[in-house]
């Protein structure tokens, strides 16, 4: 994990693109990340969990998949990543968003070490496949995003969207109110 950390930060700002974060995160195994997995591979919760491991001119998070557990409808703002699948099984949904309608634009399956591309302003969930096993991955973002203000969440039961605040912590909807800007109610319908 040191050695992943160390050949990121030695990337130049103007280096940074997806091909050369792919090329640092197939490097870096399940087995490397162990030792920092203490924290939350065995949380009861149902949500998954953000690490924060570095925040440079990028920002690289672990994170903790509990079984069946996903991320709320997010749109990504101002960032994109390159995401590393180290242990389980995931599955990406993406959507578009216009005209109050939200559509299912794709959904594709992932496998431990299987790399996910998630460009600016992006659309998408990811959940844990697996009902019993935990699912850990890598992110890696650029710009670096020090908090997730202006980005949405679409609930596709209400029709409402959030805007996160600066004090949100994560894509989900189970957050101290200080996490939302503001959310709209009955914005969109789910084509």
């Amino acid at each position: 994990m040191h050695d992943f950390l160390k050949n990121l930060i030695q990337l130049e700002e103007q280096e940074i693109n997806d091909l050369s974060i792919t090329e640092c995160l197939n490097k870096i195994h399940f087995e490397n990340i162990r030792p920092f997995l203490n924290f939350v591979e065995n949380s009861p919760s149902r949500e998954y969990t953000r690490q924060l491991i570095l925040q440079d001119f990028v920002s690289a998070y672990l994170m903790v998949w509990p079984p069946g557990g996903k991320s709320s409808i997010h749109e990504h703002k101002n960032f994109w990543g390159v995401i590393k699948l180290l242990k389980g099984n995931l599955m990406e949904r993406e959507y578009d968003y216009s005209n109050h309608k939200l559509q299912l634009t794709g959904q594709k399956s992932f496998q431990p070490n299987d790399i996910l591309l998630e460009e600016t302003s992006a659309i998408h969930e990811i959940k844990n496949l697996s009902l019993e096993e935990t699912a850990i991955t890598l992110h890696v973002y650029y710009p670096a995003n020090k908090n997730l203000s202006g980005c949405r969440l679409f609930d596709v039961t209400t029709g409402n969207i959030a805007v996160l605040s600066q004090r949100s912590t994560s894509f989900s909807w189970n957050q101290p109110s200080q996490a939302f800007e503001k959310i709209e109610n009955n914005q969109f319908s789910l084509q």
